[in-house]
């Protein structure tokens, strides 16, 4: 089983009542690329947020003090997007000598979107971002891997499970276009709520659950500048 419907007794529920409908402007475009940037020591790298096809952007700060940026690319389809983000970088080539790192993954969907739909929140609220990702140990690419967890009811339970976490505004399902890297971005309300979900039982069967290796988990601080407008 992928990710099982666990929380532990100090996760509320309350949120799930919602207030107002949640729009297409607080969550992620279909079809979105999600990129994440990090800067060699010293670095840093600004995005204008009218640049063509940038849907979202966060300003970040690991808490090694490294800085960066978490960007949403949206195109007609996934190809679009990912050729959007790929005219960002040619154009940018100055401001990519500061880049240490660059990944990039699809959103899957529709847990993503479940899952936005569940905390009731705006992405626009999120001052801390966890990014986790570990590599499948089952031979599957990731694709193979999230249509097989979403069959049925699997998008929905994944998203209604981590949309419902304590703090968490979204998230965000992340899965390699090519090869068997799978994870999530977390937008979260506060930084406490981040590490409060390390130390959940959610988060102890998820990683104990899944068939990967080579887990990373990463926090960030939202910089109060961002996020840009969506585009």
């Amino acid at each position: 089983a992928f990710w099982p419907l666990r929380r532990d007794s100090s996760h509320s529920f309350s949120h799930l009542e919602m207030s107002e409908p949640v729009t297409a402007s607080t969550v992620l475009p279909a079809s979105s690329v999600l990129q994440i940037l990090n800067c060699r020591e010293g670095g840093k790298i600004d995005v204008h947020s009218r640049t063509n096809g940038l849907a979202r952007q966060y300003k970040v700060m690991r808490e090694d003090g490294t800085s960066g940026a978490v960007l949403v690319w949206s195109g007609r389809n996934v190809m679009d997007s990912q050729n959007l983000m790929g005219a960002f970088q040619d154009n940018s080539r100055g401001k990519f000598r500061s880049i240490k790192g660059n990944r990039h993954f699809q959103v899957a969907e529709p847990c993503t979107q479940v899952s936005f739909e569940t905390s009731g929140r705006s992405a626009d609220d999120a001052k801390a971002v966890l990014v986790i990702n570990g590599s499948l140990t089952t031979g599957e690419s990731a694709k193979q891997f999230f249509a097989a967890a979403q069959a049925e009811e699997g998008g929905a339970t994944l998203g209604r499970t981590f949309g419902a976490i304590s703090g968490v505004i979204a998230k965000i399902f992340l899965q390699s276009i090519q090869g068997g890297v799978i994870g999530g971005c977390y937008l979260f309300s506060d930084a406490q709520s981040v590490d409060d979900y390390l130390a959940s039982d959610t988060w102890a069967s998820a990683k104990a659950d899944t068939p990967w290796e080579n887990v990373s988990v990463e926090k960030y601080t939202v910089l109060d500048d961002e996020p840009a407008p969506s585009a």
